[in-house]
C-alpha cells in the first residue's frame, strides 16, 4: 500500500503525461515532475524505474528538436513508466478503496 504522499507523487506524474499530451506544457516541465519524484522515490524499489525517463527526458530537453517532436518523443520514451505508474495506482486503489493512506514512519519510530 502506497503513503498518502507517494500516492500524491504517481497522480502528479500521471497528470504530467497528460499535460504534455495535451500540448498543456513542455518537456522540460514534465523532467522537473519524474525528477523530483525518482528523488522522493529513491529508497523504493519503484525510483530505479523513474532513472532512464529522467535521463532520456533530460537529453530530449536538451536537444534542438521542435517543441512537437520533443513532445511526441517524450511520450514515446515514458509509455513504459505511464502504464508501470497506472498499474501500481490501480493496485493501491483496490487494496485502499477509500484511500485511508497512513503517513510512513521514519525508521526509528517504526516497531
Amino acid at each position: 500500500m502506497l503513503t498518502k504522499d507517494e500516492r500524491i507523487l504517481l497522480d502528479n506524474c500521471i497528470d504530467a503525461l497528460n499535460r504534455l499530451f495535451d500540448g498543456d506544457s513542455s518537456v522540460i516541465d514534465l523532467y522537473y515532475v519524474m525528477f523530483a519524484t525518482a528523488f522522493a522515490f529513491m529508497s523504493n524499489p519503484m525510483g530505479m524505474s523513474f532513472e532512464p525517463a529522467v535521463r532520456e527526458l533530460r537529453e530530449i530537453a536538451a536537444s534542438n528538436a521542435p517543441p512537437r517532436e520533443k513532445r511526441d518523443l517524450a511520450l514515446l520514451k515514458t509509455d513504459y513508466l505511464r502504464q508501470q505508474i497506472a498499474a501500481v495506482l490501480r493496485c493501491d486503489a483496490a487494496e485502499n478503496p477509500k484511500q485511508r493512506h497512513h503517513p510512513k514512519l521514519p525508521p526509528y519510530l517504526e516497531d
